[in-house]
């Protein structure tokens, strides 16, 4: 939130922006050195036309990863992530998500966390809503530590 602050009069700073601003300036909002780094290759992707968000829309997922990799600081789970949670898509499976990996050991009474292949096999049949099933799985994890830490249920769950 205090770096979409940072350029006045816009939602969200412009890659310009982000690419002229000062390290201290992005530094006093939380960023830290990586982080500036990685703001600013993205920004010059975007720059370039290297990525350009518009076109995420018509897409297929393996196509926006394959775009996003070639920037500093993103790798495959940050743009799965980004699928997931920034373009809605509904059926990515984030093999390397360590929340997952325990909620489906948990869930399927497994003795050791799943590989990659193992979550592959046992998500198939989930499909086309494996993002769907997996938010069903990461708030199982929540709602498993606050039951372990005595929260009533219906603080979880408010009517």
């Amino acid at each position: 939130g205090r770096f979409a602050a940072l350029e006045t009069g816009r939602d969200f700073p412009t890659p310009q922006f982000a690419t002229e601003a000062l390290d201290e300036t992005l530094r006093a909002v939380g960023l830290s050195r990586n982080k500036v780094l990685s703001i600013r290759d993205l920004a010059r992707h975007v720059s370039e036309g290297l990525i350009s968000f518009d076109k995420f829309r018509s897409m297929n997922d393996e196509e926006i990863i394959a775009a996003l990799l070639p920037v500093r600081g993103i790798g495959r789970w940050t743009a799965e992530m980004f699928l997931i949670f920034s373009l809605g898509r509904e059926d990515v499976l984030a093999v390397d998500d360590l929340g997952l990996r325990n909620a489906m050991k948990k869930l399927y009474e497994l003795e050791a966390a799943p590989s990659s292949q193992q979550m592959r096999e046992i998500a198939a049949r989930w499909k086309p809503f494996r993002s769907v099933a997996s938010w069903y799985l990461w708030r199982s994890l929540d709602n498993a530590i606050q039951i372990e830490r005595g929260e009533k249920m219906d603080a979880l769950y408010p009517l």
